[in-house]
């Protein structure tokens, strides 16, 4: 079972989009030198955010899930 993705995960997403889109474009730049550190930028950028998903993914919560062994919950 997957877990959930809270607010934050999903925000991360978004902004990793985004990142991906401006490494797409410093890859067209004509500039050799200032693609190449823009590039390297938001790629340490990318990292860095794929490592907070990872990191908020391991601290959201997994749904309960019923346990066999448990008597039923008492209405």
């Amino acid at each position: 079972m997957s877990r959930p993705e809270s607010q934050y995960v999903t925000d991360l997403k978004a902004f990793r989009d985004r990142l991906v889109d401006a490494r797409r474009a410093a890859a067209t730049d004509s500039n050799l030198d200032t693609a190449l550190r823009r590039f390297t930028e938001i790629e340490t950028a990318i990292g860095l955010v794929d490592r907070a998903i990872e990191n908020e993914m391991d601290l959201t919560p997994i749904p309960r899930v019923d346990d066999p062994t448990e008597p039923p919950p008492r209405v």
